[in-house]
């Protein structure tokens, strides 16, 4: 029996820290919570976000990172790309909170106090004891009985009412809801150039393959079993091969 708790969802799982993270420009000072520093080198070290570098070279990147959590993704893409303009999609509110403190201080950046799926409603999220960004509501956790509500919008009619029609990068991380959220945008998914998703078992990776049926994969990276990261360009953008 999961109890719901509203205290916990103020307080990270762990101390935080505060991190330099180094650009060829600009420095940008992060607080995120000590168990969660291997993320870092992940995305900024590792590259595990990376996007093809002649990617729309000569265009400002419209980015949308949903399941933004404390934006280290969204410092990523304005390191490599400083002219990105990136909405941030994050329900919780201790790790909102760390959200708007890292970046919600820079005019580029726009952040949303929800989650994405496909349709409106008020859900039960488990937090996870140990880390923010496994807080799902599809997961539970035994070390934890801690809920907390949240909320989630449909995600094609919240794109429709802040007017993204065109997305150049789509990020989604949320702990088995992206199939959810990519049957929503269905209907404009050939205004996306490039999708970065989480998957979190074998069905929803064969599912999200079907989904983006008009898109080419360039690459993934098998995290364990059942658990990766898929990218995908848009047709569009890929070259006819020459037999």
């Amino acid at each position: 029996m999961f109890l719901f708790h509203r205290g916990r969802a103020n307080t990270p799982p762990s101390q935080l820290k505060k991190v330099t993270i180094h650009g060829k420009k600009v420095n940008y000072r992060v607080r995120i919570p000590k168990n969660e520093l291997s993320r870092i080198k992940k995305i900024f070290s590792c590259h595990d976000y990376a996007i093809p570098k002649d990617f729309l070279t000569n265009k400002t990147l419209i980015v949308v990172d949903v399941g933004a959590n404390v934006g280290l993704f969204a410092l990523y893409m304005k390191m490599i790309r400083p002219e990105s303009i990136i909405h941030c999609f994050e329900p919780v509110p201790n790790t909102l909170e760390l959200l708007q403190a890292n970046v919600g201080y820079m005019s580029d950046f726009h952040i949303y106090p929800f989650g994405l799926s496909n349709c409106n409603q008020k859900v039960a999220m488990a937090l996870h004891p140990f880390n923010t960004g496994q807080n799902s509501i599809k997961f539970t956790f035994p070390q934890s009985e801690q809920k907390i509500e949240i909320s989630l919008c449909d995600a094609a009619e919240t794109m429709e009412r802040i007017q993204l029609h065109t997305i150049d990068i789509l990020k989604i991380d949320t702990e088995g809801c992206e199939v959810e959220i990519l049957e929503s945008l269905q209907s404009m998914l050939d205004g996306v150039g490039m999708v970065i998703v989480e998957y979190h078992s074998n069905k929803d990776r064969r599912r999200i393959d079907q989904l983006l049926s008009q898109f080419h994969l360039i690459g993934a990276k098998v995290v364990k079993p059942e658990r990766g990261i898929l990218k995908y360009i848009h047709g569009r953008f890929v070259s006819p091969s020459v037999p």
